[in-house]
């Protein structure tokens, strides 16, 4: 994984038919830096709702920490998680 990496969510097409093709969309994501969940790793997971960036957030550490999803969902777990997240 490179030091540039993120994970993202996808922004429903319904949303961007509300804008015009010249308008600027300004969306904001939530954010989660992986290193400051502890883990020693650049990557930064997106998401639109905190339930998308939980998602992103589980399939990164089961895929590149061999986390299992019982490891993630535990609510210390849920809570450590949250308590990093940032809005942007």
């Amino acid at each position: 994984m490179n030091r540039h990496q993120f994970l993202t969510g996808t922004i429903p097409l319904n949303l961007l038919d509300k804008f015009k093709s010249n308008e600027l969309i300004l969306i904001h994501m939530l954010t989660l830096a992986c290193r400051d969940v502890g883990q020693n790793c650049d990557c930064i997971v997106q998401g639109e709702t905190e339930e998308v960036l939980m998602k992103n957030a589980a399939e990164h550490a089961v895929k590149d920490h061999g986390y299992t999803e019982e490891d993630i969902m535990t609510p210390e777990m849920k809570d450590r998680i949250k308590s990093h997240i940032r809005k942007s």
